[in-house]
């Protein structure tokens, strides 16, 4: 799979391309050789825990329960600086509800980072403005995939749909 989007990233016209990706594709192998190509593109996104995945040293350990809610907001980082086929890459991991994984060569820093939503309030009636921090990664991340993901909610709630409605009184339409 890394041969087929190496491929594609060497038909870009334009040096630091940014390409953000799902954990599907991402890992530590892909990043560096994306950047070590004649114009580097710069890959971020989710990290799959296991196979390819993060290495050991962002790795947190799943918890439930009240343990759960205390790691919560958790965050382990690791840079790996000075190496010839990257550029500052960086691996991050942060506790959630479990944990989730990111990688990301363009990225300058993990902070938290203020975010400012529109919310409706039973109480108010009314949308107000609702601010919350959100890890920067993550906050990037939903930024460039957000329409991604929700054709993708889409796609899945229609599959759903199909496996449950029964069609009978759709053909009974046509007959």
């Amino acid at each position: 799979m890394h041969c087929r989007l190496l491929h594609m990233f060497g038909n870009l016209r334009e040096h630091y391309h940014c390409c953000t990706m799902d954990n599907l594709f991402n890992s530590v192998k892909l990043a560096r050789a994306a950047y070590s190509l004649p114009k580097p593109v710069l890959v971020h996104g989710v990290l799959r825990k296991s196979g390819r995945g993060c290495p050991p040293c962002v790795m947190q350990e799943e918890k439930v329960g009240k343990q759960a809610e205390a790691a919560r907001g958790t965050v382990k980082a690791a840079v790996l600086k000075g190496d010839s086929m990257s550029s500052d890459l960086v691996l991050a991991s942060c506790f959630d509800q479990k944990p989730f994984y990111m990688i990301s060569t363009k990225c300058k820093e993990v902070t938290w980072t203020p975010v400012t939503k529109k919310v409706y309030s039973k109480s108010l009636r009314m949308e107000t403005n609702y601010t919350f921090l959100c890890w920067s990664l993550a906050h990037e991340y939903n930024y460039q995939m957000n329409d991604n993901n929700i054709a993708d909610q889409y796609r899945l709630g229609l599959r759903f749909m199909r496996h449950q409605r029964n069609y009978n009184w759709w053909w009974a339409l046509f007959t």
